[in-house]
């Protein structure tokens, strides 16, 4: 879902005026076409195409487009949660997504304490593009 470069670099290359838009741009199309396509090919609720979902979320919330990735993450977890075990890392991926896509878009109604402890109990097992969105939603606390 990640690649190393942006992974080693997120601040530099996805910060750069008009790159990284452009780059978050370039993958949400590409992700929303394979998402089209699975619907056509009626694979939608696969693990593939659950993984691809999450993967737009994550890109959903780089572009600041909150409310569409908090949708989406409400989806999401919720196919992934009828296609692996609830304690499956890719799950808990899923679940920070959704939360921080949440917290952005409802940062003080009567889930957000909930939402905001969960993703301190769960900070050590999310992977380090993911605890870098988790922050600024943290920071709120």
């Amino acid at each position: 879902m990640f690649s190393a470069l942006e992974s080693l670099s997120s601040e530099g290359v996805l910060s750069m005026p008009g790159v990284g838009a452009e780059l978050v741009g370039g993958r949400i199309d590409l992700v929303s076409d394979i998402l089209a396509e699975a619907d056509r090919a009626g694979t939608r609720d696969t693990v593939e195409s659950a993984l691809w979902e999450s993967a737009l979320v994550y890109w959903l919330i780089r572009a600041e487009r909150f409310e569409e990735a908090a949708n989406l993450g409400d989806r999401n977890t919720a196919r992934l949660a009828r296609l692996v075990p609830a304690d499956d890392p890719w799950s808990i991926v899923a679940g920070a997504l959704r939360r921080t896509a949440r917290l952005h878009v409802h940062p003080a109604d009567d889930q957000a304490d909930s939402d905001r402890q969960w993703l301190k109990e769960h900070r050590e097992t999310l992977p380090s593009e993911v605890l870098e969105l988790t922050a600024t939603v943290l920071a709120r606390s």
